[in-house]
């Protein structure tokens, strides 16, 4: 195991273990024993057959204890925090236990790995509407998010936006992420969405093209 006890995708080797291991017990980010009514009730519902799949996608890519694609990360991080004027921005990947941060600009997490409980792009990958993405306008308005701890915590969250990175398998293996510690009442534009989308999917390419260099 990775942390205390934490699941990882890479303690692994098929799918049938790992949807097994998923059915013995919650995922991590289930973890409601430090969580509010609200939070508990804003938790996203999980097909564990189509999470075992996609785990074992982000296994295939060989990225989650590597950093050598990390360094091509931070271009991306630091352009998001220059293109939408942001204190934080981040790209993570989303482990069975835990998100593992490849790269967080600003005041964003400073910590390789956090609990998958504690990360709001946890539910972007349940995002099943319009474009994938999710966006928080005020998180304090949001009764799903007002108590999440990238919220009440030393991030101090107020706006939020992540788009999910998409394989060409069509499995969401992780987070571009930007953030405020202010509330933007109009969110993003049209424009920017895309914007941040196109960032997310060149980020994809560079993952794929990595994983064909091991």
């Amino acid at each position: 195991m990775t942390t205390l006890g934490a699941r990882t995708v890479n303690d692994f080797y098929t799918v049938n273990e790992l949807q097994e291991a998923l059915r013995e017990t919650e995922p991590g980010w289930c973890d409601t024993s430090n969580s509010s009514d609200e939070m508990i009730m804003s938790l996203p519902s999980l097909n564990l057959d189509e999470e075992a799949k996609r785990l074992m996608v982000l296994k295939s890519y060989g990225i989650l204890e590597n950093d050598l694609c990390d360094q091509s990360f931070d271009g991306y991080t630091n352009l998001a925090q220059e293109v939408f004027d942001v204190p934080m921005s981040m790209i993570c990947l989303v482990d069975m236990d835990l998100i593992w941060i490849k790269s967080a600009g600003g005041i964003f997490h400073k910590q390789m790995k956090i609990p998958r409980s504690e990360g709001l792009c946890s539910h972007v990958l349940s995002q099943k509407q319009g474009n994938g993405m999710l966006i928080i306008n005020d998180t304090l308005a949001d009764s799903r998010f007002r108590f999440h701890p990238e919220v009440t915590g030393g991030q101090k969250v107020r706006f939020y936006a992540g788009t999910p990175l998409v394989t060409p398998e069509g499995q969401k293996i992780g987070v571009l992420s930007i953030a405020d510690t202010m509330p933007r009442p109009k969110g993003l534009t049209y424009s920017q969405q895309k914007r941040l989308r196109d960032m997310a999917t060149t980020a994809v390419y560079d993952i794929i093209m990595f994983a064909s260099d091991l």
